[in-house]
Parts: structure tokens; sequence; C-alpha cells
């Protein structure tokens, strides 16, 4: 994905090659207008084709919706288009068949934008509680501000039939909306949705992740958890080096998580991959420079969490960071033409936390990752 790093009004070759394709895709992003994608392999499943399809469909889902490696963001669409890298996979398993089935179903990777309404979504709630033998659906957001800004994206889409919202004042709220929340619904299977301010990996998270691995009780731990928290480890203030980080990350913190990922199977954690910014374009503060919050440094500490995260079941969800790239290159391109609102274009003057219209398309990549799994085996 390109990113703006700097504009200026004599930069004619970068201003010749900003189409109105562009600028229509920037704008979408940013207030939210534009759908999301669900990819359907509709292969034809006779006899000769079978084994090539099964070897498709797994290579698919390895990937599903949060990972970036297939996902693409085009002026007219957006696509996860698998095909070319799966093809590798089928040469492997049906050798000389993999000709013959690829040229049957090289037009049969369809997109379909799916955007989930209301009923969408209580049907896959409804499904996943009767998968689970009516036991209660609990999904718990686990992080700092660009967590809560995911929660309070997902919660929109859950309708407001019998709805309770709480807040709970926690000795960890310190500003205005540091708290922890809890969403609940008796209608929808006696669902619960909770955000936990948990912004610095210390004794308050860690003791969450110990009371979920410590418990074979599965009603008492989430099902689903959308764990992310980098960001106030690189303020000078919260005094945190990278290595204390590394360091809490590979003995303290992930330890856990594969405990609790053991302990209860049905159990899914997602790791929020932190979103870059553009330094260029970041506000000159004072505060700003206090944060000292830059793409180079934020590179370095999400560098490392592939490796750390190796033989877990934590899922990294990077498809959001190119959604979040594209809403930063939008704020550019304001910039670029010199436009004085107030707020620039809707929140570029906050580029630590992406825009909601931006959000909301990971929220039904989210969704679809979700609801998927309530016809699969998983989540069960």
């Amino acid at each position: 994905m390109v990113l703006v790093s700097g504009m200026t009004a004599t930069t004619a070759i970068l201003k010749a090659t900003l189409t109105t394709g562009v600028i229509v895709l920037a704008a979408l992003l940013l207030v939210g207008k534009m759908g999301t994608f669900v990819i359907r392999f509709r292969n034809n499943n006779n006899n000769n084709t079978r084994l090539i399809s099964n070897v498709y469909d797994k290579c698919q889902k390895a990937d599903n919706y949060l990972n970036r490696r297939d996902f693409k963001i085009r002026s007219s669409d957006l696509t996860y288009d698998a095909e070319s890298r799966c093809q590798s996979d089928v040469k492997k398993e049906s050798g000389e068949r993999e000709e013959e089935f690829v040229s049957q179903t090289r037009q049969q990777f369809l997109l379909v934008p799916d955007e989930y309404n209301a009923q969408d979504v209580v049907q896959c709630i409804d499904s996943l509680w009767i998968k689970r033998n009516k036991r209660p659906i609990t999904i718990a957001f686990v992080g700092d501000s660009t967590t809560r800004q995911h929660f309070a994206s997902f919660v929109r889409s859950i309708p407001d039939y019998d709805r309770q919202t709480e807040s709970l004042y926690t000795k960890t709220v310190e500003i205005l909306y540091h708290d922890d929340m809890n969403l609940t619904s008796r209608l929808m299977g006696n669902l619960k949705i909770s955000f936990y301010w948990r912004n610095l990996i210390n004794e308050v998270m860690l003791a969450d992740f110990r009371r979920w691995a410590s418990t074979e009780d599965h009603a008492q731990v989430p099902d689903l958890i959308l764990f992310g928290a980098t960001v106030h480890h690189m303020i000078a203030s919260n005094n945190v080096t990278f290595e204390m980080y590394e360091k809490l990350l590979v003995n303290e913190l992930v330890p856990l998580m594969k405990k609790s990922l053991l302990v209860h199977p049905q159990q899914e954690i997602i790791w929020l991959k932190q979103s870059l910014t553009i330094e260029q374009l970041s506000p000159a503060d004072e505060n700003h420079v206090a944060y000292g919050i830059y793409p180079d440094k934020i590179e370095k500490y999400v560098a490392i969490l592939p490796r750390i995260l190796k033989d877990t079941r934590v899922v990294i969800w990077d498809s959001i960071n190119a959604i979040a790239e594209e809403y930063i290159r939008a704020c550019g391109l304001t910039s670029y033409y010199d436009r004085q609102d107030e707020h620039e274009y809707q929140h570029c003057h906050d580029l630590i936390h992406t825009g909601m219209g931006a959000i909301s398309l990971g929220t039904r990549l989210l969704l679809n990752h979700i609801c998927e799994s309530a016809e699969s085996a998983e989540f069960s």
C-alpha cells in the first residue's frame, strides 16, 4: 500500500498521479459508505475436482478476513484474492490435475460485498448461541483507545432490543473514557460484549488473563478476545523501554494467552496490530513531541509479534492496517489541497485514532470472521 508521506503544492508529478478514483476511494473510507467483502469459492465439487477444491478452501481459510496478505483496496472495490498463492498448494496436492481445475475455476473466485444488517447480526449470534448449546456468547475488547474504537463500532452493529450498558469505574480510570464497560442483551441469548481499559501490560491486565487461564469453566471466560495495547508502551512518561515491553510479552502476557487458549479450546484471541501514523502529518505540538509515537517506532514494536506469537493460536489482525493507511492517505490529500476545515477531513487532526468510517469497515471484516465460524466447526 502506498502511503502519502508528504505533499506540497509544488509537487506537480505527485499531483498528476492523484486520480479521481483514488480521491473517491479516500473519501469513502473516511465517511464509511464503502462496503466490505466476503470471498466465496464456488467450485465444481465433482469427483474430479473435489480434492483440489478442498486444497483451495483450506488455503483461503488460513488467511480468513484478518490477514492482509491477499487483501487489496482498489478504486472500485475491496478484494481478497488468494488464487495465485493457493495455486502453489494445489500443485503440490494435485499434480497434473491442476491445469484443468484452474481453467474451470478461474472465474469462480467471486467478490461478494457483505454488509451485515440487524437481521444478519441476529441470525449470526443466534447460530453461535445454538451451536454452543444455548450458552451465552461473550466477546471482550481488551486494550487501549484504539481497541475502544473497535468496541464502540462493534456495539453499533448490535440491535437494541433490550441492550443494557454498564460503565465500571475501576481504579484504572484516570480520565474520561478510561473505564470498563459491559453491554448485555438477554433477548440475544444473554450476549455479553465488554471493554477492558488496559493500555499497558501491567498487573491489572495480567490479572485478567491469569483469571481466564486458571478456570476450566468456559462460561467464566470470553469466547473471543480482541486485544490491542501497543502505543502506550512507547510513551516516555510510562517508563517502559522496548526491551521491557518485549520481555513482558515473552515472559508474562503471551504464556498466559497460550494457557487460556489451551484450557478453553473454543476461545479465540485476535491481536489488533497497531497501525502506522504519518510523521509529516502529525500535529507539531508539545504533547505529540512528548509522546514520540512515530512510524519507525511503531514498526519496531510490531515487527516482533510474528516471532513471539509463532506456534500460538493467537491471530494477528493486520488487514485493518491497510484500511487505516488509506484513511491517513486521504488525510494527506486534504492537506495537499490546502483544506483548512477545523477538523480537516473529519478526524484527520488525530492520526493515532483512525476515523470511525474506516473503523466501521474493520467491524464488517470482524463480523465476517465471527459469523462464518457459525457455519464451521469453530467457536463451538
